[in-house]
């Protein structure tokens, strides 16, 4: 953006500021937009990830594969559970 406020400023093709401030923005976000494009495009990674008190959602955590054997058995799951009535229902 500073590229293209200095080149129209020194080159002089237009003389109002506003209309160059103007065509200055629209330029920033069409190259912003074009860099976001094509890094898209090629897939790239950004080597940095933002920290969490940036992220406006928090990160939904992952599932985890456990050991075989251990965990709730379907009988011990179905038990626990009190089902449609409120109630505990009995083993």
């Amino acid at each position: 953006m500073a590229t293209t406020r200095t080149l129209l400023l020194h080159a002089g093709p237009i003389h109002d500021i506003g209309t160059i401030s103007l065509v200055v923005t629209i330029i920033g976000v069409v190259g912003a937009l074009a860099i976001w494009r094509i890094a898209l495009a090629v897939h790239a990674q950004l080597p940095v990830r933002a920290s969490a008190a940036f992220w406006i959602a928090p990160k939904k955590p992952r599932a985890t594969l456990q050991a075989g054997g251990v965990g709730f058995t379907q009988r011990q799951i179905q038990s626990s559970s009190p089902g449609l009535t409120g109630r505990p229902s009995t083993p």
